[in-house]
């Protein structure tokens, strides 16, 4: 699984497999082309999680990043 926490100005990330986090970062929100380079050398995710505070257009972009995996993206709303 592929937890992502968005907020305004960065995106806090995790992988979990079998209840263990097996890697773990953060990235400003303007470096996207960084978080895309770590996320091609994670194994694919099962499923994905997103907490969205950035709004519309980052939404977006996540959606763009996710959708090399087959895994379903599920965005949560607190």
């Amino acid at each position: 699984m592929l937890l992502l926490d968005v907020g305004n100005s960065r995106c806090k990330w995790a992988r979990i497999e079998n209840g263990v986090w097996t890697h773990s970062g953060v990235a400003d929100n303007a470096e996207w082309g960084a978080l895309e380079r770590i996320f091609d050398l994670l194994p694919p995710p099962a499923q994905i999680i997103i907490s969205n505070l950035g709004g519309d257009d980052l939404e977006q972009r996540l959606r763009v990043i996710c959708s090399k995996w087959i895994a379903p993206v599920k965005f949560v709303v607190a």
